[in-house]
C-alpha cells in the first residue's frame, strides 16, 4: 500500500482487533501510509498483526489510533519479521527507545506529535479526502517534514493528492507531501 489512508475506523462484534488493518497470513508493505483515528476495541488501534506475517512499514505515520491495549499496533510474537522505518509510531518510543515488541526498529522512527493541520477536519472543508485542503498534511514544524526515507526504486513520484513526492531536503513521512 503506497500513500495510503486509513481514518475513522473500527471494529465490532467478533473480532475487535486491528481498527484500521488486521494483517493475517500475509507481510504487507506499506510506504507513505497514514493512520489516524482508527479504534478497536480489544487490541491495535490502527493495526493489529499476529504471529503469521511479516511486513514493512517505511514513512508511515500512526497517530491518535484507540484501543482497550495497544492503542497504535499491536504485533504477537512468531518468527516474521515486522520492520518499521523512518515512521512515526504514538507510544513506542521512536528509534533511541525501541519498546515495540516482536518489531525490528530499522532507525528514523520517532515517537512525536507529527503536529497535522486539522485533526478535526481531516478531509477538510470540501469533505473529500485527497485534496489540497485536508487536515493531515503536515503542520510547520513537525518533526515528520523532510525526515523520511527513499527506498531504493519504490518511492511515488506523487503524494496522495497528485503532488510531487518530495518537496524538501527528503521525503515526508505520511500520505501528505508539504
Amino acid at each position: 500500500i503506497t500513500n495510503g489512508l486509513f481514518v475513522s475506523n473500527s471494529t465490532t462484534g467478533g473480532s475487535s482487533d486491528g481498527g484500521g488493518m488486521y494483517v493475517s497470513l500475509n507481510s504487507p508493505t506499506l510506504l507513505n501510509v497514514t493512520f489516524h483515528n482508527n479504534s478497536a476495541i480489544n487490541q491495535g488501534g490502527a493495526i493489529y498483526h499476529p504471529a503469521n506475517g511479516g511486513g514493512t512499514y517505511t514513512n508511515c505515520i500512526f497517530w491518535l489510533n484507540t484501543a482497550g491495549l495497544f492503542p497504535e499496533i499491536r504485533v504477537i510474537g512468531g518468527a516474521s519479521v515486522r520492520t518499521f522505518k523512518n515512521s512515526v509510531v504514538r507510544t513506542t518510543g521512536g528509534s533511541a527507545a525501541w519498546i515495540l515488541s516482536n518489531s525490528t526498529d530499522a532507525g528514523g522512527n520517532l515517537d512525536a506529535d507529527p503536529l497535522f493541520l486539522d485533526t478535526s477536519d481531516p478531509n477538510g472543508a470540501d469533505n473529500l479526502f485527497m485534496t489540497a485542503d485536508d487536515g493531515l498534511f503536515l503542520g510547520t514544524g513537525s518533526p515528520a517534514l523532510h525526515t523520511g526515507t527513499t527506498p531504493a526504486g519504490s518511492l511515488p513520484s506523487t503524494d496522495i493528492t497528485g503532488a510531487n513526492r518530495v518537496q524538501g531536503a527528503a521525503v515526508d513521512m505520511g500520505a501528505y507531501e508539504k
